[in-house]
């Protein structure tokens, strides 16, 4: 986690006791040559909570104290965890603030220190959240805008209530499923279907199965082992997490395939076991105990984790702002800006429906691209520090303010005609029109891509699922 100094000093906290070495002269005990003992603060009650979740946090607001002195506080955790997570939580402004801060004192709130009647940002200090069993404890020693510190310290009950499970999907299939051993030679099984299961809770991805079935199943309903798949028959087939650098290659080159769950932000790819899948004319639960889970640290020799794992998912209906569905990536790569005599990189997706045919040519100034057909297509330009697209969701912000982690709103071109940036097209019997995408989401996860945008004509949701390999 980063820590973030916000003064003109350098901190270091650890178990409430702080040293630092400032720039502020006037903050030292001119006899002493010290920093003044922090004032210490038992905090006996939780005043109020409140928890409001955003589009890719969860905002956690507490008062602590008593009616004469209290910590206000607004801690951000991931928008999928429903209570406050232990952890050291740094400060940061309302807008760049992300799981891992809490939000410094502004107009909307943020967090303060509340005493006699008087008001006082906190600007510096980590504050430690540690949960044993049902207990809190929240402390730290923090400084205040009026550059006094105090130690604060809480031990208690904090109850949240849990969000109901609310889970959707979206299903890409593929006629016929085709199986390979070495990756690079594909064998298709005459009958079959493969259908890809991506399943969402509250818009954020959290599994996905490729489920073998025969060709257009009156029903997905059945009990299916976890395998290797070759042959037509009902199964899933099972998750892999590969790295090439483990047989020698001199660098680290990843491939991920297959079904697997979430655990927080880890996949958990699934070896061996069974999934069930109940479906009740289109909305699925699907559900396994006892499976062996890989066990990444093994490498080459793939072994599985020593705990078993589990999946319960209950009433998943279909669509649920997944939107429409885009099968083709026709372009991922990525620009070194210091060609330019900038810095960074931008990476550039672009994917279209199955109903559009796409036709690329390489020219003296890059790719071009023609479209034929109806259908919809989109562009994606993301923020990066590197040529690389890691996991994460990413806000559409205007090009003068994206910085590394953004993806690029569109804008008309530099160079011509068209747009640059992120920008939506529909075709119509070969006849294209463009628009800008202005504000939105798109998520970016092992298994492709989920978004909902904002155009300058209405909304976009959908997703392509597939990997994803920057050329």
């Amino acid at each position: 986690m980063q820590y973030r100094i916000k003064s003109c000093l350098s901190a270091l906290i650890t178990a409430g006791w702080i040293l630092f070495t400032a720039c502020e002269n006037h903050v030292i005990d001119p006899l002493s040559g010290k920093y003044p003992e922090p004032e210490a603060h038992q905090l006996n009650a939780i005043l109020s909570q409140d928890v409001e979740k955003g589009a890719t946090t969860r905002s956690f607001s507490l008062e602590i104290g008593d009616n004469n002195s209290y910590l206000a506080i607004e801690f951000v955790g991931p928008r999928l965890n429903y209570f406050l997570a232990p952890g050291n939580y740094t400060i940061a402004n309302r807008t760049e603030a992300k799981a891992g801060n809490y939000v410094a004192g502004d107009a909307n709130g943020g967090t303060y220190w509340v005493t006699s009647g008087a008001k006082l940002k906190l600007i510096d200090g980590t504050i430690f959240v540690e949960l044993t069993g049902e207990t809190y404890t929240i402390r730290g020693t923090v400084m205040l805008e009026d550059r006094s510190m105090i130690r604060i310290a809480y031990t208690g009950l904090i109850a949240f209530e849990a969000d109901p499970p609310s889970f959707t999907y979206s299903i890409e299939t593929t006629k016929p499923y085709a199986w390979t051993a070495d990756g690079t030679t594909y064998t298709p099984v005459p009958g079959s279907q493969l259908n890809k299961i991506s399943v969402l809770s509250e818009g954020q991805s959290i599994a996905y199965f490729e489920v073998v079935t025969e060709e257009n199943p009156a029903s997905l309903s059945g009990t299916y082992p976890v395998k290797a798949v070759n042959s037509l028959e009902r199964a899933v087939i099972q998750g892999q997490y590969l790295n090439l650098a483990w047989f020698g290659v001199p660098f680290d080159m990843i491939v991920e395939s297959g079904s697997y769950y979430l655990n927080g932000e880890t996949h958990m790819f699934i070896r061996e076991g069974n999934i069930r899948i109940a479906d009740s004319d289109g909305t699925l639960a699907i559900s396994g105990s006892d499976l062996s889970i890989q066990d990444i640290a093994t490498q080459g020799t793939f072994g599985n984790l020593p705990d078993k794992g589990s999946i319960a998912i209950t009433d998943a209906t279909p669509g649920g702002g997944s939107g429409t569905v885009f099968s083709n990536l026709f372009a991922a790569s990525s620009v070194d800006l210091s060609l330019f005599g900038l810095t960074g990189y931008t990476v550039t997706l672009k994917i279209a429906t199955s109903d559009l045919t796409v036709h690329v040519e390489q020219g003296a100034m890059g790719a071009t691209y023609t479209y034929a057909g109806s259908g919809q297509y989109l562009s994606f330009d993301f923020s990066r520090d590197a040529a690389s697209l890691p996991e994460g969701v990413y806000q559409v912000v205007p090009n003068e303010s994206a910085k590394v982690g953004d993806c690029i709103s569109g804008y008309p071109s530099l160079f011509g005609s068209g747009f640059m940036g992120t920008f939506a097209g529909k075709v119509t019997d070969g006849v294209v029109s463009e628009e800008v995408v202005t504000g939105g989401t798109v998520e970016v996860t092992g298994s492709g891509i989920h978004f909902n945008l904002t155009t300058e004509g209405g909304t976009i949701s959908g997703s392509y699922t597939g990997t994803i390999v920057l050329q």
